[in-house]
């Protein structure tokens, strides 16, 4: 089954993929989750880690072969759809979508509560939500601005 590329362009490039995966992986993974299982897990935290670092790139292994097969943009929900039909990749991409939404907003809430253990005043529930809302703003601004200001 061939797809016709909808002439969407594609300017973010290998390093722009690449510095942004990485720092998704620090963004969600450095800040609070280590203190979090080394406190439920103790020493055996670190085999954890191992462990779910190979899954990881097992899934990462997964979506490099996908984005091998499929040439049309659209990540996972064009790989979806193209394997399994409209109405999977439809189903994939709310997931998608509703996970994004769930880690965007845990990894901005470690955030808050990392700076609002060195500074009280972010305990307050209205200056967390002006600061997350700033936060986000200013990352959509950067985002219309362009996508080759914003991986710089």
């Amino acid at each position: 089954m061939t797809q016709k590329d909808e002439g969407l362009k594609r300017r973010i490039g290998v390093f722009g993929l690449s510095a942004n995966i990485i720092n998704i992986i620090i963004g969600a993974g450095i800040f609070a989750l280590p203190a979090i299982i080394a406190s439920k897990m103790g020493a055996s935290s670190i085999i954890a880690y191992i462990f779910c670092g190979i899954l990881i790139a097992l899934i990462m292994l997964c979506f490099a072969e996908a984005g091998s097969k499929v040439t049309n943009t659209g990540g996972a929900y064009t790989y979806i759809e193209t394997a399994f039909g409209d109405y999977a990749g439809f189903i994939g991409g709310i997931f998608s979508t509703g996970a994004m939404l769930f880690g965007d907003a845990a990894v901005s809430n470690a955030l808050i509560n990392l700076i609002a253990s060195a500074y009280p005043i972010f305990e307050n529930e209205y200056i967390r939500f002006l600061s997350i809302f700033i936060l986000f703003f200013g990352l959509v601004c950067i985002n219309v601005i362009g996508i080759k200001q914003g991986i710089v």
